[in-house]
């Protein structure tokens, strides 16, 4: 598994585009093609530009994004992450800072992104989106 991996030299990015988000009171679970996303009570609801929906536990997320003024329920990501991109194939499993298991078995692919959150959270991003989605930090 790649939680084992060393990012703290990794290059850092941050996120080019803005997000809607969505406070949401209940647990959920959101089915994705990369696995199931877990959470057991409150977190965010985020649609990405791509219409992507997904969750955020709500610590992380308010230490990570700022609303964007003008813009109700919109907001960038203000954090800079940590990225490497795998030259084999990986699985990360997904931690929140409170220790919600997220993702049990995210699969990566050889060319695809591993991506740490400030908060120490691993995610997979796929090659064909990290460049949308992130820059380098100049």
């Amino acid at each position: 598994m790649s939680n084992d991996v060393d990012l703290s030299a990794a290059p850092q990015y941050r996120k080019r585009v803005r997000i809607r988000a969505f406070y949401n009171r209940n647990g959920a679970i959101y089915l994705k093609s990369w696995g199931e996303q877990k959470f057991p009570g409150p977190h965010y609801v985020i649609i990405g530009p791509t219409g992507d929906i997904y969750g955020c536990a709500v610590s992380e997320f308010e230490a990570m994004y700022q609303p964007v003024a003008g813009e109700p329920d919109t907001f960038r990501k203000t954090s800079p992450v940590r990225a490497l991109r795998m030259d084999a194939p990986f699985t990360v499993r997904t931690l929140t800072d409170d220790g919600n298991v997220e993702v049990a078995c995210n699969q990566g692919q050889a060319g695809d992104w591993l991506v740490q959150q400030p908060g120490g959270e691993r995610q997979v991003i796929p090659a064909a989106s990290f460049a949308e989605l992130y820059e380098p930090l100049p």
